[in-house]
């Protein structure tokens, strides 16, 4: 689906969102998605809140059967340290809604059946949400707690290919339900929209890390000052994995070596992308330093 525009957020919706409301209609759960979309939408309104106080842009906003998920300009974070905060953000909001209701209808002897699904949602929205996998919140910490030692992209990598694996895990789980006559279709679901949004983010990596070095030179051009990072690299690596290592709060140098360790060019972030816009991202920088690839 095509996204729109809200306030300068790309905001889409994921296809699997479809199903939600029929399925929800069929098994007469439409008061509990009601529920799951107020808790859903004051969880996502703390990230946001997050967001903007720590001064990071928020640029895509995806809907997706299991929440929604934020994105966020990773060459607007000042410390790897601030994705942490803001993807904390929302499981403690959450966990203190559910806890604040539990006190509130405690207190007033309310036992209804609302009250008690609004608790309940809030509370696993709070600890699904600290699965440590992308695209949840907790595979958001975990980028951001790894991010500062692999790089932004990397780390997104690393983060992706375990959202992956545990959304596989789930969607197992959620199949045995099946087989074992305990059929529980909102499992197959989670863990099937986990595997499809972590792939998503894996898709996403190059053309962010592509985006991050443009917006990098504009700012660069405009009088803001970056740190010079190099990294040596082999000679056979293609630009669209270095690209994906760079680091996303320095201006990137890359030492190309050979076999032995010697060293055989130079390629800065710039030309590094521009060698990816006239010859395609397999192009491998040995073949950015010869002569008939070299850029001018």
């Amino acid at each position: 689906m095509k996204p729109i525009q809200l306030g300068g957020i790309a905001v889409k919706c994921n296809p699997l969102v479809v199903f939600v409301i029929p399925t929800a209609a069929v098994f007469g759960l439409l008061d509990v998605l009601l529920l799951s979309v107020i808790s859903l939408g004051i969880h996502e309104f703390a990230h946001l809140i997050f967001a903007k106080r720590l001064g990071v842009r928020v640029i895509e906003l995806e809907i997706l059967p299991i929440g929604c998920v934020a994105r966020i300009d990773p060459d607007s974070l000042a410390i790897s340290r601030d994705e942490l905060f803001i993807a904390l953000a929302g499981p403690i909001s959450s966990l203190s809604m559910g806890i604040t209701l539990y006190a509130v209808f405690g207190i007033l002897e309310i036992e209804a059946k609302t009250a008690t699904q609004l608790i309940g949602i809030n509370l696993i929205l709070c600890f699904i949400n600290l699965i440590p996998a992308l695209p949840l919140d907790g595979g958001r910490v975990l980028r951001s707690l790894i991010a500062s030692r692999t790089g932004y992209s990397s780390a997104t990598k690393l983060s992706s290919y375990l959202g992956v694996f545990i959304g596989i895990c789930i969607s197992a789980l959620g199949i045995y339900t099946v087989i074992t006559d305990k059929a529980n279709i909102t499992i197959f679901v989670v863990g099937l929209t986990i595997v499809l949004s972590a792939l998503s983010e894996l898709k996403s990596v190059s053309s962010t890390s592509i985006k991050a070095i443009t917006m990098r030179a504009a700012k660069i051009y405009s009088g803001r000052h970056y740190r010079t990072l190099t990294t040596a690299m082999k000679s056979s690596t293609r630009a669209h994995d270095a690209i994906v290592l760079l680091s996303s709060s320095h201006y990137n140098v890359i030492c190309v070596v050979d076999d032995d360790m010697k060293r055989i060019g130079e390629i800065d972030e710039g030309r590094l992308l521009e060698g990816i816009s006239k010859y395609g991202s397999s192009v491998t920088l040995k073949e950015l330093c010869v002569d008939r690839y070299r850029l001018r």
